[in-house]
C-alpha cells in the first residue's frame, strides 16, 4: 500500500506560508502517522521567476497555433530558435530558484527532511520513491508551480496532485453510486421481483441493490466528449487517440461537436457519465479562482453556469473530468468550490497547451490508465513521455496536473468500468450467489429424490458405459451354450429332453468336465424337477459334487411371481439364485449379490450364483470373504457393499445390489456348444482350472436381457452371458483390483451439486456479456462431463445430470436477478 503524504501551504508570497505536513499509510481516511509542522518563508523572486517564466511560455503561444491567429506571431526560424531558448532558459532559472526556496528555507527544514526520509529512507518495501503527495493550498500561484521539478520529489518519482486546503467530504454527497455515507436505497424492498420466489428477500435490501447498480450492472465506461470552438484547434487528433482506445477499454464514447449550452445541460441531465471530456478553448480569471470554456463560437461557459446539471451527473457518478484544454485550473477551483458540487477528480492544464500536446497527452495518459495505472501515476507516465517533445514544445511537461477532493480515492479505470465497492458490498453478491445455490442445489436433490431426473442420468450412465475401452474377455471362464443345434442334436441321439437339457446329456457334459479339471460348474438352467431314476449318476453327481452350483429364482408376491424351485437333488449351499433387477426403462444395471427371500420362497439360497461360484474359485486361490459390517464383505483387495439407502439416483433398494460394472459389450467368455464337449470337439484346456457356466442361447428360449450397450431394441446379452459378466466383476475385483462401481453418501452428492451451483452463480457476476457467458457455460459443462467420466473411470458415478441442472439453474436465477435489479436501480 503506498502512502499519501499530505502538504499543506496556507499564507502569501509577503508574509510566507504556514506548512503542515501528514503521513498516512493508504488514503486520507486512514490515521495520521506522523504530523509535523513548519513554515516556508516568504519569497517574492520564485513569484517572479514564475511570472518570467509564464511571459516567456506566453509568447510562443502563436508558434504553438493554440488561440486565434495573431499579426504579430514569430514566423522567423531564428526568431523561433530564440523564443525557445529565452522560454527554456526561464524554466531552469525558475527551478533553480524554486529548489533553492524549498530546500534552503531553515523554518522548512524538518518538513523537507521527512520528505527526504519517505523519498530514501525507510523500510526495504517502502525505500526510494513511488508515495503520493497532495500539495493543498489556496493560492493561485502555489498551484501553478512546476512542483514535479522539485528535485527531492523528482528523485522520489513521487505522484502529484493538488486540492485546496477546504473540502467536504464527497461521500457525504453522493458523489459515488455505491456511497457507503448516502444510501441511495434506503432499505426499499424490491418489490414485486421476486414475490412469490423461495429466494425472496435475498436481494431486498439497499445494499444489493447498490451493488448491482454500481458493478454487475455496467461494464463499459461512459464518457461525454464535448469538441468546443476550436478555430485552429487540431481536435481531430483528439477524436482519433480517444476512438482508438476506447475499442480496446470498453469504454463508450458520446460526441458533441460545439454544442449548445442548452443541448449540452440536456446531456449532462439525461444519463449518467463516468468520464467529462472537453478539448478545445478555456482560460482562467487573474485570480485563478473562476474558469469557463469556449462551447462554440458565440457562447462562453462557466462552471456556475452548468451547476445544476453537473450536479445531476455527479449525483449519478461522474468521477472525472478532463480538460484537455488551455489554463484549466480555474476550472478545477470552480468544480472543488461550487456549493454541491465536489467532482472527486480533475485533469487540467496549467498554462496554454499547444495544438499538438494536446492528443499526446490525452493518449500517454489513457494508455497508462487502460492499463491500470492509478489515475496519479497515469497522469505522472504521461507527463514524462511529453517530455520526450519538449525540443519542439518546451516545458510541455509542465502543464498537466491533478486536482482532487483528498477525501475520494482516485478511481481505477477497472473501478470506472465495473464500479467501486465498500468491503461489505464486496463479498455480498458471491454470498447472494451462495444463498442462491443451496436453495437450488436442495431443489435439484428433493426432484432426485423423487426420481424424475432418473431417465437422464441413466443415459448418461450408458453413453459412460460405452465410452469406455471394452476390456475383452475374461480368460477365467467358459461357457457352454445350449444351441437350437443343440435340441436338434438330443433329440436325434434319443435323449429324452425333458426341457432344454436331457438328464442324459447333462450326466455326460458333468462327467467330461469334471474330467477337464473345471475349477467350478454353474447351471444356469431351471430345473425344478427331479432326475428321471434311470439316472442314478446324476443324481449322485449333483448331491456329491462340491464344485456344481444349480439355480433357483426367489418370489415375489407383489408382482404374481411364486419363483423357481431348485433341482431336488443339489442340496441349499450349493444353490444360487438368478434373479436379477431391471431398471423402469427395460436396461440391467444392477447386479443382485445377497438377498433374503420369504419364508414361502421355493428358493431360499441367500446367495447369488454369481456369487457362489466367484467364492468358490477364489477359495481355490487361497482368498476367503471376510464380513466387514451389515452392508460390506472384504473380499481379496476390494470390499463388496450394498447399495442401501441412498445410492445415488436409485432410492429404497431391496437385497444386497451394487452396479453391474459390464467388462465388455462382447461375449465376455470363450464358447463352446453342447454337441461340441459331448463329442469331444474342444480344446480342453479351454475348461481346466476355469469358471464354466451353462446355459441355454437358443432363440426360442427368452433370456435376454439389455444393457448399457443397447442403443437398439434387438441389441441384447443373453441370461447367461450376464451371470458371466457378474461373476467376471467380482473376480476381477477381488484379484486384479478392477475397480467396482459405486456412488458417493446423500452428503458427498450433495456438495458436489453445490459446488458446481456455486460456480454457475459465480460466473455470471464475473461474465458482463451474454455471449462471454453461453461460451463459457458451454466450456463448463464439457468439463464437467469431463471430470465424471474420469472419475467413471476411477470407479465413481457422480451426479452429472443434476450438477449440470444446478449449475444452471444457480447461473440463470442469479442472472435474472442481476438483471432485474440492475434495471430497477436504473430507474431509480
Amino acid at each position: 500500500m503506498k502512502r499519501l503524504l499530505t502538504l499543506t501551504l496556507d499564507g502569501e508570497f509577503e508574509q510566507g506560508f504556514d506548512a503542515t505536513l501528514e503521513i498516512r499509510q493508504g488514503d486520507i481516511h486512514s490515521p495520521s502517522q506522523t504530523r509535523i509542522k513548519g513554515y516556508l518563508s516568504g519569497n517574492r523572486d520564485v513569484l517572479n521567476r514564475y511570472r518570467d517564466w509564464q511571459q516567456r511560455y506566453l509568447s510562443l503561444e502563436m508558434l504553438f497555433r493554440a488561440l486565434s491567429a495573431n499579426p504579430e506571431q514569430i514566423t522567423n526560424s531564428s526568431q523561433r530558435g530564440e523564443a525557445f531558448a529565452a522560454c527554456r532558459q526561464a524554466a531552469e532559472v525558475l527551478e533553480e530558484s524554486l529548489n533553492d526556496w524549498l530546500n534552503n528555507c531553515l523554518e522548512f527544514r524538518s518538513i523537507r527532511d521527512r520528505l527526504l526520509q519517505s523519498a530514501v529512507g525507510g523500510s526495504a518495501s517502502l525505500s526510494h520513491k513511488k508515495f503520493q503527495l497532495l500539495l493543498q493550498t489556496n493560492n493561485p500561484w502555489l498551484r501553478k508551480f512546476p512542483w514535479h521539478r522539485w528535485d527531492l520529489l523528482a528523485q522520489a518519482e513521487a505522484e502529484i496532485a493538488l486540492s485546496a486546503i477546504e473540502y467536504d467530504n464527497s461521500t457525504a454527497k453522493g458523489i459515488f453510486k455505491n456511497s457507503t455515507a448516502k444510501r441511495i436505497f434506503k432499505n426499499s424492498t424490491a418489490k414485486g421481483i421476486f414475490e412469490n420466489s423461495t429466494a425472496k428477500g435475498i436481494f431486498e435490501n439497499s445494499t444489493a441493490k447498490r451493488i448491482f447498480k454500481n458493478s454487475t450492472a455496467k461494464s463499459r465506461v461512459k464518457i461525454l466528449a464535448i469538441l468546443g470552438q476550436g478555430t485552429d484547434i487540431n481536435q481531430k487528433a483528439d477524436k482519433q487517440a480517444l476512438e482508438e482506445l476506447a475499442g480496446k477499454a470498453g469504454a463508450q464514447i458520446t460526441w458533441r461537436q460545439e454544442p449548445q449550452a442548452s443541448e449540452l445541460n440536456e446531456q449532462l441531465w439525461q444519463q449518467g457519465w463516468d468520464i467529462l471530456f472537453f478539448a478545445g478553448h478555456s482560460g482562467t480569471s487573474e485570480e485563478g479562482k473562476r474558469g469557463e470554456i469556449q462551447l462554440n463560437e458565440r457562447e462562453r461557459l462557466t462552471i456556475a453556469d452548468l451547476r445544476f446539471a453537473l450536479k445531476k451527473a455527479i449525483a449519478q457518478g461522474l468521477q472525472l473530468a478532463i480538460f484537455n484544454s488551455c489554463d484549466g485550473l480555474g476550472l478545477a477551483h470552480e468544480l472543488a468550490a461550487e456549493r454541491d458540487l465536489y467532482l472527486p477528480q480533475v485533469i487540467v492544464m496549467r498554462e496554454k497547451v499547444p495544438d499538438s500536446v494536446s492528443p499526446k497527452f490525452l493518449r500517454y495518459f489513457l494508455e497508462a490508465y487502460i492499463r491500470g495505472e492509478s489515475l496519479y501515476a497515469a497522469v505522472g507516465e504521461a507527463r514524462e513521455k511529453l517530455h520526450g517533445w519538449e525540443q519542439d514544445y518546451p516545458c510541455a511537461s509542465w502543464l498537466p496536473v491533478v486536482c482532487q477532493n483528498p477525501t475520494v480515492k482516485p478511481p481505477t479505470w477497472k473501478e470506472l468500468r465495473y464500479g467501486r465497492q465498500d468491503q461489505e458490498s464486496r463479498w455480498r453478491l458471491p454470498r447472494t450467489a451462495i444463498v442462491t445455490s443451496f436453495l437450488v442445489t436442495v431443489l435439484v436433490m428433493v426432484v432426485r429424490q423423487f426420481g424424475i431426473l432418473q431417465p437422464w442420468e441413466l443415459q448418461m450412465y450408458d453413453q459412460f458405459m460405452r465410452s469406455r475401452l471394452d476390456q475383452g474377455r475374461d480368460s477365467r471362464l467358459l461357457v457352454v451354450e445350449v444351441t437350437e443345434e443343440d435340441f436338434t442334436y438330443q433329440d436325434q441321439q434319443g435323449m429324452e429332453r425333458k426341457w432344454s437339457l436331457a438328464d442324459a446329456a447333462l450326466e455326460k457334459l458333468l462327467a467330461k468336465l469334471e474330467a477337464d479339471q473345471a475349477r467350478v460348474i454353474g447351471l444356469d438352467i431351471y430345473r425344478d424337477f427331479p432326475v428321471s431314476p434311470k439316472y442314478q449318476n446324476l443324481v449322485r453327481r449333483l448331491q456329491e459334487t462340491e464344485n456344481f452350483f444349480a439355480v433357483c429364482r426367489g418370489n415375489n408376491p407383489t408382482e404374481n411371481n411364486p419363483g423357481i424351485a431348485p433341482p431336488p437333488e443339489v442340496p441349499q449351499e450349493r444353490l444360487g439364485f438368478t434373479d436379477v433387477v431391471v431398471d423402469a426403462d427395460g436396461v440391467l444395471r444392477r447386479h443382485l449379490w445377497y438377498a433374503t427371500f420369504n419364508s414361502n420362497s421355493p428358493c431360499l439360497t441367500e446367495g447369488s450364483l454369481s456369487l457362489q461360484l466367484a467364492l468358490h474359485y477364489l477359495a481355490a486361490e487361497g482368498i476367503e470373504p471376510e464380513v466387514v459390517s451389515e452392508d460390506e464383505v472384504q473380499l481379496g483387495g476390494d470390499r463388496l457393499k450394498s447399495l442401501r439407502g441412498y445410492a445415488g439416483n436409485y432410492s429404497g433398494l431391496d437385497g444386497y445390489q451394487m452396479l453391474l460394472n459390464y467388462r465388455t459389450r462382447r461375449k465376455i467368455a470363450e464358447t463352446v456348444t453342447l454337441k461340441d464337449v459331448l463329442e469331444g470337439n474342444f480344446d480342453t484346456d479351454l475348461v481346466k482350472d476355469r469358471v464354466v457356466l451353462i446355459g441355454v442361447t437358443a432363440t426360442s428360449i427368452e433370456d435376454n436381457f439389455r444393457t448399457p450397450f443397447s442403443q437398439q431394441s434387438n441389441e441384447t446379452m443373453r441370461g447367461v452371458f450376464i451371470q458371466a459378466q457378474m461373476v467376471s466383476q467380482i473376480i476381477s475385483a477381488a484379484k486384479d483390483g478392477r475397480k467396482l462401481l459405486w456412488v458417493w453418501s446423500i452428503w458427498g452428492d450433495f456438495f458436489w451439486i453445490w459446488g458446481w451451483a456455486i460456480a454457475g452463480g459465480l460466473l455470471v457476476l464475473v461474465c458482463g456479456r451474454l455471449l462471454y457467458w453461453v461460451g463459457v457455460v458451454i466450456a463448463i459443462i464439457g468439463i464437467l462431463g469431463c471430470v465424471c467420466f474420469v472419475l467413471f473411470l476411477q470407479g465413481w458415478w457422480v451426479p452429472l445430470v443434476p450438477s449440470g441442472l444446478a449449475f444452471l439453474g444457480t447461473g440463470g436465477i442469479v442472472g435474472y436477478q442481476k438483471k432485474a435489479l440492475s434495471h430497477l436501480c436504473a430507474r431509480d
